[in-house]
């Protein structure tokens, strides 16, 4: 009986954890629909078409926040590899982590009301640049703390050996570091990742309302009171994680565990 309990509750919840992917879709295709109706007047497909011939301001919303969240994992994911050495193998390993810490505890609207002034006065507010160094500012931090445990005393040693029979910088990072590191960048890319791709309040206050972000839209839609194109902005929005979420389960935890 108690483990007949137990199935029913892990059914019950897969499928309310499931049924927001499901629902979301299917609103997309929503005609004229009026609450507290559960199903629309009619069904249209002019919603995804305009998206798929790129007629619309979602299609370009979502390549615009792609490229933004592609750029952001990538320097970010690249350079918190760096400065990690540098932070974990110096005497101030604790300070530099406080710090590092400082701008992911904090509320990303307060962060980025506080670097407003700095981005009007530097002419970067209302900018990609500007969304992109803002976002990067979190994005950062984040890829040091992650790789902070990274510099064991295993590659520091490894470092070491390799210098002692010649090799150069160059060549550790590359034929040392590289291999080791490369799932651990992978998993990395994929945190920064979704942070850029579902930033909302940094983006609206450095972007000024100017950078139509896919996150923007959906919540735009639904000031509007448009439902449909707010569960189509909300369906592309699920769409890259969930395919990165397949691609790390499929390739780097698999790597890892080799």
């Amino acid at each position: 009986m108690h483990r007949r309990k137990t199935y029913a509750s892990l059914v019950v919840s897969i499928i309310l954890a499931a049924l927001p992917y499901g629902i979301l879709p299917l609103m997309s295709f929503f005609g004229r629909w009026h609450f507290p109706a559960l199903l629309p007047e009619t069904w249209t497909f002019q919603h995804w078409g305009s998206f798929l011939h790129s007629q619309g301001a979602v299609g370009a919303s979502f390549l615009l926040s792609l490229g933004i969240a592609t750029c952001t994992a990538t320097l970010a994911s690249t350079g918190g590899l760096l400065l990690s050495r540098a932070v974990s193998y110096s005497s101030f390993r604790q300070g530099g982590l406080f710090f590092s810490l400082l701008p992911v505890t904090m509320s990303p609207v307060l962060f980025a009301t506080i670097l407003l002034f700095y981005f009007q006065v530097a002419g970067l507010a209302g900018t990609v640049a500007g969304v992109i160094l803002a976002q990067m500012l979190i994005a950062l931090p984040f890829a040091i703390i992650y790789f902070h445990s990274f510099w064991s005393v295993r590659i520091l040693r490894l470092e070491q050996l390799s210098a002692t029979l010649g090799s150069t910088p160059v060549h550790t990072y590359r034929y040392i570091i590289w291999p080791v590191a490369r799932p651990f960048l992978l998993v990395c890319f994929f945190q920064t990742f979704i942070i850029s791709w579902l930033e909302y309040g940094l983006t609206s206050v450095i972007g000024t309302g100017q950078i139509q972000t896919l996150t923007l839209k959906v919540f735009l839609y639904i000031q509007e009171s448009n439902p449909s194109m707010a569960a189509l902005s909300a369906t592309l929005l699920i769409l890259p994680p969930a395919i990165l979420l397949f691609w790390n389960r499929r390739f780097v935890f698999k790597e890892v565990s080799l």
